[in-house]
């Protein structure tokens, strides 16, 4: 949840403190790191002066084997991950072909992330829309 998020929601509910569950602030935190990653991955890099390896390359290469790119897009999402969502520790990161949609590119996000009480194991579903053309994380 972000910050500007947590201050409107603690400023409508100032009448009641609401305790969560455990369960309710893992789920929170593991769709806060989605929504971290999925801006991460649709900004392309050089976009923000501040940070210019900040997102993904442009991956445009029409020599490029789809082999040889999945491994790049790998690389550079690991990179970001790493570098822009401290609260995730990526064990693996694979991609996954689907032989119905050949344009469509599907990565599997295998990480822990990382809590206050405990590591949440988790795996996130990482998929190039071609469509829309952009990352969604499921």
């Amino acid at each position: 949840m972000s910050f500007w998020n947590r201050l409107t929601s603690a400023s409508n509910n100032t009448d009641s403190i609401v305790r969560k569950t455990a369960h309710q602030v893992v789920d929170e935190v593991i769709r806060s790191v989605k929504k971290n990653i999925e801006l991460v991955l649709n900004s392309r890099q050089g976009c923000t002066l501040c940070a210019p390896d900040f997102g993904l390359k442009d991956f445009n290469d029409s020599t490029a084997t789809t082999r040889s790119l999945s491994q790049a897009i790998i690389t550079d999402i690991r990179s970001n991950i790493d570098r822009y969502e401290p609260r995730v520790k990526i064990s693996r990161i694979e991609y996954i072909p689907d032989p119905y949609d050949v344009l469509q590119l599907n990565f599997r996000l295998t990480c822990i992330v990382l809590l206050k009480q405990k590591n949440e194991l988790t795996e996130l579903n990482i998929i190039l829309d071609s469509a829309n053309k952009k990352f969604r994380v499921t």
